[in-house]
Order: structure tokens, then C-alpha cells, then sequence
């Protein structure tokens, strides 16, 4: 009843690796062999012995799972027959190679494992290779999810006449996986069965996994019932690994009709599995079905972990609800469990969003007391939760206590300060942060590229945008969707609808899923750019390919009809929205007013303001933009100098938008009006004094008429 468990995640606890194990039967002891050098860590393997009347047979079990991803790092699960653990690496890749540089590449997997530029340095400068290396660097860029990178290696071994075996094909299809690329995935499936390798669980893990992240639910039902069509019975790891894919996915209907499935076949769930769910149900926030899991888990005799209550308390914290966090964190002291870090770390990112940076460090301080050191993903959390809320100052704050602490910043510490810089329109800044993350070893994900794509595209630097993704594709990072979809964005801003399309057909080439968002990108670009007819054939392709419209696609429409003034055609979509349930917003009313306009009919807009009275719906500064902006074009600057002092008097702030647009009308009229001098002048003088910016065009604009109006008097 002895199983040999190798490549540990050095990180993990003893507790999880009983969790884990206890799937297939009792488990009577672990032998935790420690590090000399780091105590606190283990050293890469264990034993575990089962008990029960029949040991034997649950570690066979147990062993049928080796291959298996946990913690990301792919087991190596033996049964123990007294050998040393030196033949877990011949048993999975064969012999290691003799040389020094390749002793110096496996040290550094096991040292640096987050330093990508180190481990494939390393791996360079091995003279000849042998499957194990090859092996643990496919592994290695799988769980990085750079399927490019993956294959690459995977055809090197080839074209050095090394077989490839179950092992490495499992870890190449995880890549691809990993990429969302599950017709890649697939097709390493397929050849391996042409070599006369057979699937093993550890596969079908993998393709059940990708397919349900990608939300592809029917291809993943049909792999599941495919691995019970080749007579492999299905164990823990199989339907935790398909029910922590569909909670991943938020589709928790279908887990719970797998759950139902498992108990008619005989299947007891266990702690983990039901820990899975429960963590499911909070990512959604659905509260009820949550709590109600919850106690269906204590009714079953299972003891809740610190794992277990920590899923409530992130559906508290997720909903802002730190009173009925801090009630779960007393009952655990009732209880006898402690809280662990990642706990703590969840009630602190609770009250960083919540705006509470007293409570955060207060919590902070509880975790230190109660003798738990932070980590990197502790100090990860808060880092996150301090850019959330845009406080950066306090984000770089953590940032030099990580360092002070001797801990090494993660590519995830950078990636929130990038995003941070991103989201406060700090581009520059945003750069910096990137080139830090090279300096550093580190390697930048999809992630960190998204957030810049994205940040760029904002900023209108599409030219610097496209070297990005030439860059991204260059370092052998993969383009998923959200990356076309800032640059269709930010093309949509620039209204360059050629290009937009372009990265658009891009996403079809590469088979990437797009969604609302991507096809909400390029009906902008259609709209912006005038380019009615494609909008119209865009926004027939969302229904086509069942989506639904959202309230963007329908104004992002609706904007389009306006600014060509065709008033029939936006009154009609108003309709179709009413129809679909949307409530018309201020938003759907202030598109509709441009329409009028445009169309020359003013008496709707009267009317539509009417409408908007008897809704008791807010006239905002866009409206009023909007207003002013017509009634000027319709050379009506009286009824535009009404507007404006209709928002004064409803306590609007003054933007640059309304001011600008005012004040350039205004100008334009007074030529043709001469008694509008003194208005002109006072309403420059309030803007003045209320500190609003104006364009440098609008202020060239004001000069020439004011020195044009002292020539004439």
C-alpha cells in the first residue's frame, strides 16, 4: 500500500497531499521528506501508505493517475518497491544525461522555475540533450501555455532521433490546452495513437480541462464520455478535473448535473471535490446554492478545512460583505481551524477594493501575529487590490516591502502595476513597468501584453500597438482573443474600418472564440467610420452566430444611424430594443436627439426632451453636449445659450467637451450675429473661472475673434 509521489510542488502542504490521495482509498501515513536547505519546503517527493483491508488495490489506484497536474506541476505517482526515488525521472524520461550543463538546467528548473530567460539559457547550452531535458522544457512552456515554443522543442527532440513517449506528448497537449488551441490539442491526440501510444488519464485530464475553459461544454462531455467508452473507469481526479473545469467556466448547472451523475453511479464525492464546488458557486456569487452546498457538505460527515470555509469567505469578500466574512472567520475559530494565508489575503483584498486601506494593513498585521509569514502571493494579493482601486502610490508601497523582505516579485506583481499605469492612462509609465519585467528574467505573458495592447490602443498609438503584437508573436507569446480585440478597438477609435476588419479576420484565422465584446469592436469601427451597410452585416453576424445583443451593440447601432441622420432608422432600433427588454437610458435618448438633429427635425427634440422629463431621466453633460452642438449647427445660438444655462442652473459641472464646443459654435455664429460679443465673452470668463480645460484649437480660435472684434470697434 506504498506509493512513491515525486515533483512536488515544493510549496505545497502536507494536508493537501493527504486530500489529494485520500480520492482513492484511506490514507494511513505520508512519509514528508523536507529540505535541508529550506525547512519550511518539502524536497520535491513523499510516500504515501494506505490502510484500510486492502491497501494494495488503493495504491494501484492511485498510481493510475501518474501524470496528473497538481498545484501546476505534473505528479510523478509510482508504486514503491523499495527502490530509490532516482529511477522516478528513467521511469518517466529515461536517463539523464551525464553532461554538467544538463545537471546545471535541471538545478535551475528546480531553483528558478519562474525565470524563463535562465531555465532556456540553460537548456541551450547543453551539447546533446536527452529526453528528460527536452521533457522537463516542454513542461515547462506547457504550463505557460506557449504552444509555439512547446512544439518547437517537441520537433528538436524529433529531429535528434529521441521517441517521444506518453509522458511528453501529455505535457504538449497541456500546452496547447493551455492556448486554448484544442484542435491542436486534438491533433497530438491523434498522433499519438498513430505511434501506438495510448491515451492515458492524465490526457484526458488535460483535453476534458481545455475544452470546458474555452466553454466548449458539448466537445468536453463528448471527451468524458469518450475516456468511459475506452473502459477506463472514472476516479476522482477525472471528475474533479472535468467539475473544476466547468466551475472554472461558471457553468455550474452542469456541474451539478455531474454530481448527480456520480452519486447514480456509486461515486462518493470527497472534501476536495466538494471544496471545488463550493469555490464555484462563490466565483459566480451565487449566495444561496453556496451556503446551501455548504451544509449539505457537514450533513455528509465531512469535516470543512481552511480550504473549504476560505470559498465562503471570497464570496463574502467578492460581494463587499465584510461583516458576514469576519462571522465565517469565528466560526472557524470555534471550530479549531485557523485561518491560512490565503484567508487573510482575501479579507485584505475585501477591504483594499472596498476602499479601507486601515483594515487591509490591520489584517495584514492579524496574519503576521498569528505567525504566518507573507509570500509573494499574499503580498500579490494586496498589490492587485491596491491597483484595483488606483492607488498606485500604495501598490509601489508592497512592491519595495517585497524586496526589502528579500522575496523576488512575480510576473504577476508586475502585470497588476502595468495594468494600474493601464487603467489610470499612465502609458508611459505602463512601459516602464514592461521593461522592468524583462530586466528582471522574467518572461511577459498573453496578460501583460493584453493590458498594454490595450493601454496603447487607448492611447491611440495603434503604429506602437502593432510593433506589440509583432514583439509578442516574436517572444513566441500566442494572441488570444483579447488581444485582436484591443487592437479592433483601438482601430475603431482611430475609425480605420480596413484595419479593424483586418484584425478581426485574424481572430477567424487563428480559430480563437469571439464573443460579444470582439464583434462589439468592429461594429464600432463600422459606425464611426460611416460604414452603415457593414454595420448592419455585423450586427446580423452577432445574432448568426448566437450571440445575444447587450445595450453596447445596440447604442454603439444606434450612435451610427445618428450620425448619418437617419432618423427612421433610429427610431426603429429604439423600438427593436424595448422589444428585446432594454430600457431606453439617457444614453439611447441623447443618440436619438443627435438623429434629430442631423435630420434637421427639431420639433422631436422638444418632444424627446419631453419624454425624457415624463421618465424623470437625468440630462447629463452629454445631453447637453449634444443640445448645444444642434441647435448651433442649426444656426440657433439663442437656443444654445438657453442649454447652457438650463445645466448651470441643474448644478453641472462644466466639461471640456460642452465648454469646447460652446464656445467654438458661438464664434462661428458671431459672425453672422454681432450682438453675440458680450455673451461670448462672459461665458468664456465662467469657464475661466471654473478652471476648465479647452482645446489649444478652440483658445486660437477665441484669440482671432477677440482681435478681429477690437479691429472693428
Amino acid at each position: 500500500g506504498k506509493i512513491f509521489v515525486g515533483n512536488l510542488p515544493y510549496g505545497v502542504t502536507k494536508e493537501k497531499v493527504v486530500e489529494l490521495f485520500s480520492r482513492f482509498g484511506p490514507v494511513r501515513d505520508v512519509i514528508w521528506i523536507r529540505s535541508h536547505d529550506h525547512p519550511e519546503r518539502n524536497k520535491g517527493f513523499c510516500f504515501v501508505y494506505y490502510g484500510s483491508s486492502s491497501p494494495g488495490a488503493c495504491a494501484l489506484k492511485a498510481a493510475e493517475v501518474d501524470g496528473v497536474e497538481f498545484e501546476g506541476k505534473k505528479l510523478a505517482i509510482k508504486l514503491d518497491d523499495g527502490r530509490k526515488s532516482r529511477q522516478k525521472g528513467e521511469e518517466e524520461y529515461g536517463d539523464c544525461s551525464d553532461e554538467p550543463a544538463a545537471q546545471r538546467f535541471r538545478e535551475t528548473m528546480e531553483i528558478d522555475a519562474g525565470n524563463w530567460h535562465k531555465i532556456v539559457n540553460a537548456f541551450q547550452v547543453i551539447d546533446k540533450p536527452v529526453l528528460r531535458e527536452y521533457g522537463l522544457l516542454v513542461d515547462f512552456y506547457a504550463r505557460h501555455g506557449d504552444k509555439v515554443a512547446a512544439r518547437a522543442t517537441f520537433e528538436a527532440m524529433r529531429a535528434s532521433h529521441i521517441k517521444p513517449n506518453v509522458h511528453i506528448y501529455t505535457s504538449l497537449i497541456h500546452a496547447y490546452a493551455e492556448a486554448r488551441d484544442m484542435e491542436g490539442a486534438v491533433a497530438c491526440t491523434e498522433e499519438m495513437l498513430s505511434q501506438g501510444i495510448q491515451l492515458n488519464e492524465a490526457v484526458f485530464c488535460s483535453i476534458i480541462s481545455g475544452y470546458a475553459s474555452a466553454g466548449n461544454n458539448e466537445a468536453a462531455e463528448h471527451w468524458f464520455e469518450k475516456f468511459k467508452a475506452e473502459n477506463l473507469v472514472p476516479g476522482g481526479i477525472v471528475y474533479n478535473s472535468i467539475v473544476q473545469a466547468y466551475c472554472q467556466a461558471g457553468n455550474m448547472e452542469t456541474v451539478e448535473a455531474l454530481l448527480a451523475q456520480m452519486e447514480e453511479e456509486g461515486f462518493q464525492g470527497n472534501l476536495g471535490l466538494y471544496t471545488t464546488v463550493l469555490n464555484g458557486f462563490a466565483e459566480i456569487r451565487d449566495e444561496e446554492k453556496c451556503l446551501s452546498f455548504f451544509h449539505r457538505l457537514k450533513a455528509c460527515g465531512l469535516s470543512p478545512t481552511a480550504a473549504t470555509y476560505g470559498c465562503i469567505v471570497k464570496l463574502f469578500t467578492k460581494a463587499g460583505n465584510m461583516a458576514k466574512a469576519l462571522d465565517i472567520l469565528e466560526e472557524m475559530d470555534k471550530h479549531g481551524v485557523s485561518p491560512n494565508k490565503m484567508i487573510y489575503a482575501m479579507i485584505m483584498d475585501g477591504y483594499a477594493r472596498g476602499g479601507d486601506f486601515t483594515a487591509a494593513f490591520k489584517v495584514w498585521e492579524d496574519m503576521v501575529s498569528a505567525g504566518l509569514k507573507p509570500d509573494i502571493v499574499t503580498y500579490n494579493i494586496l498589490v492587485h487590490a491596491f491597483c484595483k482601486a488606483g492607488r498606485m502610490d500604495k501598490a509601489l508601497g508592497v512592491l519595495e516591502n517585497i524586496q526589502a523582505n528579500r522575496l523576488l516579485p512575480t510576473i504577476e506583481t508586475y502585470t497588476s502595476i502595468l495594468d494600474g499605469y493601464v487603467k489610470g492612462g499612465h502609458i508611459q509609465k505602463a512601459l516602464e513597468v514592461f521593461d522592468r519585467i524583462k530586466t528582471a528574467g522574467l518572461r511577459p505573458g498573453v496578460v501583460s501584453y493584453n493590458s498594454l495592447l490595450s493601454g496603447l490602443a487607448k492611447a491611440r498609438q495603434m503604429e506602437n500597438a502593432r510593433l506589440m503584437l509583432d514583439e509578442m508573436l516574436a517572444n513566441g507569446v500566442v494572441p488570444n482573443e483579447r488581444s485582436y480585440t484591443a487592437l479592433t478597438e483601438g482601430y475603431a477609435r482611430a475609425g480605420d474600418v480596413e484595419k479593424a476588419f483586418g484584425m478581426f479576420q485574424r481572430m477567424k484565422k487563428e480559430n480563437l472564440a469571439i464573443d460579444i465584446v470582439a464583434y462589439g469592436a468592429l461594429l464600432k469601427a463600422c459606425c464611426k467610420s460611416g460604414a452603415m451597410q457593414r454595420a448592419v452585416e455585423v450586427f446580423q453576424q452577432i445574432t448568426d452566430a448566437g450571440l445575444k445583443h447587450n445595450r453596447i451593440t445596440y447604442c454603439t447601432m444606434l450612435d451610427g444611424w445618428a450620425r448619418k441622420g437617419e432618423l427612421s432608422k433610429a427610431r426603429d432600433l429604439l423600438k427593436d430594443m424595448q422589444k428585446h427588454g432594454f430600457h431606453l437610458d439617457t444614453i439611447c435618448y441623447t443618440s436619438f436627439i443627435k438623429a434629430c438633429f442631423r435630420s434637421g427635425d427639431t420639433e422631436e427634440v422638444t418632444e424627446t426632451l419631453a419624454v425624457m422629463r415624463e421618465k424623470k431621466l437625468e440630462v447629463n453633460a452629454r445631453t447637453y453636449t449634444t443640445l448645444i452642438h444642434g441647435w448651433l449647427a442649426a444656426a440657433d445660438p439663442d437656443q444654445a445659450i438657453s442649454c447652457y444655462e438650463q445645466a448651470k442652473a441643474s448644478g453641472l459641472q462644466l466639461d471640456s467637451a460642452l465648454s469646447n464646443c460652446l464656445l467654438s459654435g458661438l464664434i462661428s455664429c458671431a459672425s453672422q450675429n454681432s450682438t453675440l460679443g458680450e455673451k461670448i465673452q462672459a461665458i468664456s470668463a465662467e469657464i475661466a473661472a471654473q478652471k476648465v480645460v479647452v482645446d489649444a484649437a478652440v483658445v486660437a480660435k477665441m484669440d482671432r475673434y477677440l482681435r478681429r472684434r477690437a479691429r472693428c470697434s
